[in-house]
Parts: C-alpha cells; sequence; structure tokens
C-alpha cells in the first residue's frame, strides 16, 4: 500500500511539473488533459495494488472452503493452494509488484500483470473435490 501512494504522489508531482511546462498551441482541452491525469494516477493505483485485491479473494475463497468443510484441516484448502491456483490459471504470471511473502517457494514466474489475477469470481471446489 505504501508503494502504492508513493508512486501515485511521484506521479501527480510528474502532472504538476508538466503543467507548468504547457504548450498554448496544444490541441488538448482542460478537460481533456485532467481526464488523462486522473486515468494515469488511477492505473498507477490499480497497477500497485491489485496483488491485494487477488490475496483478500484468495483470502475468501480459502474461508469459504473452511465454513462448506465444517472447519476439517485434512480437507480444507489454504489461501495458498487459492493463489497458487489463480498463478496456474493465469500461465505461470504473478504481479510485477507482488510482495515476496505471496509467491510460493522456488516458483519461476513466466510473465508479469499489471492488473488482478482474477477477472471473474473465484469458485470454490466442494470439499469431495
Amino acid at each position: 500500500y505504501q508503494e502504492a501512494v508513493y508512486q501515485v504522489l511521484l506521479e501527480q508531482e510528474r502532472q504538476r511539473r508538466q503543467c507548468e511546462c504547457w504548450c498554448p498551441f496544444d490541441s488538448m482541452s482542460i478537460d481533456d488533459r485532467r481526464r488523462e491525469a486522473d486515468e494515469k494516477i488511477a492505473k498507477i493505483y490499480k497497477e500497485y495494488t491489485a496483488w491485494s485485491r487477488d490475496l483478500a479473494l484468495a483470502s475468501g475463497a480459502s474461508d469459504t472452503d473452511a465454513v462448506l468443510c465444517d472447519f476439517d484441516d485434512s480437507k480444507r484448502k489454504s489461501r495458498e493452494y487459492f493463489l497458487l491456483r489463480q498463478i496456474y490459471q493465469n500461465q505461470g504470471k504473478v504481479h510485477a509488484h507482488m510482495p515476496d511473502f505471496m509467491a510460493p517457494r522456488g516458483f519461476q514466474p513466466t510473465g508479469y500483470l499489471r492488473y488482478s489475477m482474477v477477472s471473474s469470481p473465484v469458485t470454490v471446489p466442494s470439499c469431495d473435490e
């Protein structure tokens, strides 16, 4: 989270400096500039926080699985299981800004994602699977 805020502040500073150098002959309107600046800041924040969304979804899926399995540790799946499943569904790609604690040990990523690994709701298999 701190890195995301830091990157957003850097982008705001860059935009402020760029605005001071604004050329009056540029064809973009002020509203278009603001919209573009807002979209850029949102994109940076989303890129740096996408991993936390996936962590929350994996935690929620693990909690759901625990409830469905009546908290039987021999049947329930961990948060790490659901994180790993997200990674495999994305052909081994992980977030470029993902903290080390989220990556499986010994795992070598095949590429990097800029946004959330989960494009659709996480499905939780039944305890019998």
